[in-house]
């Protein structure tokens, strides 16, 4: 017999009125896959190819997630397939942050050809989702619900795991090279910096999700509205310090932060020291993690 999903238990399980309204209807397990498949395969890919034309990744993320999800949000805001397709275009575009030389290098260790590389890697990226999808479906749980920046994580360990598994399964892996990314190595008043960054990302992403008819709307209305207050906020803070890449990452980075629920960050004091948490990961981060997307 088919298995088929009841939307109640996908709800994020935020209280009243932050459940979204979505239709009491049930969402077929092979159309879920499917829209899981390609909201996240579209979002890579799109990711990938504005980076290479010169955006930044954070922006081409960003940038795509709206560009992608605002037809979904004005045509059909409650439906559960826009929801899905919304959320996993999000997460795909994570990924899509992997660095482009870093990506093609990787596959040509493999002997693939390089320029194969943004498809491979969208692809592997809809099949991860597609089993997150699928496990939280049979399991009736929605995984590290109420945490913003979930789908970070998982597109991070996708964009990891592509980027060193290949060239080992291949025969030509090597040590896992860090990025030591020199941007976030500041004094305390760069760190300073990067911690208000951080904390505008957080308060501005929390005070638009929990007002009433935000709070209210579906899922795909959320994932839209906090794609453009990141996009919105980092093209000005580009603008204003556009050899500080490190600030523009540091508010993306606040922006998933915000996207917790009321249950997971509540008051004043919990985001600020969640923020303070945030700032020293990203600091201490790029001396341990290498280089990828997410």
């Amino acid at each position: 017999m088919q298995q088929a999903f009841d939307c109640a238990p996908y709800r994020t399980g935020l209280p009243v009125p932050f459940q979204p309204r979505l239709r009491q209807r049930r969402f077929d397990r092979p159309a879920a896959l499917l829209v899981s498949f390609a909201g996240a395969f579209l979002g890579c890919l799109a990711t990938l190819h504005l980076n290479a034309l010169g955006l930044s990744p954070a922006l081409a993320s960003a940038a795509v997630t709206v560009v992608l999800c605002a037809g979904l949000v004005i045509a059909s805001p409650d439906n559960l397939e826009a929801t899905a397709f919304s959320s996993s275009v999000y997460g795909g575009s994570f990924s899509g942050m992997t660095p482009i030389g870093q990506l093609s290098e990787s596959v040509a260790r493999t002997g693939l050809p390089p320029e194969a590389s943004l498809y491979l890697l969208s692809i592997f990226c809809g099949l991860l989702f597609c089993i997150f999808t699928s496990i939280e479906m049979r399991r009736r749980v929605v995984l590290l619900q109420g945490y913003g920046g979930r789908l970070g994580v998982l597109a991070a360990i996708g964009s990891l795991l592509f980027v060193t598994l290949g060239p080992w399964l291949a025969g030509h892996g090597e040590s896992l090279r860090l990025a030591h990314l020199n941007q976030f190595d500041q004094a305390l008043g760069g760190s300073l910096a990067i911690l208000a960054a951080c904390l505008a990302g957080t308060f501005l992403t929390i005070v638009m999700q929990r007002l009433p008819q935000v709070a209210e709307a579906g899922r795909a209305a959320r994932t839209f509205i906090s794609a453009t207050i990141a996009f919105a906020g980092m093209v000005i803070m580009q603008a204003l310090w556009s050899d500080e890449r490190c600030l523009v990452d540091a508010y993306y980075a606040g922006c998933f932060l915000g996207m917790s629920s009321p249950q997971r960050l509540s008051g004043l004091l919990q985001p600020i020291v969640a923020a303070l948490t945030l700032t020293v990961v990203l600091v201490q981060a790029s001396t341990v993690l290498p280089l990828v997307g997410g």
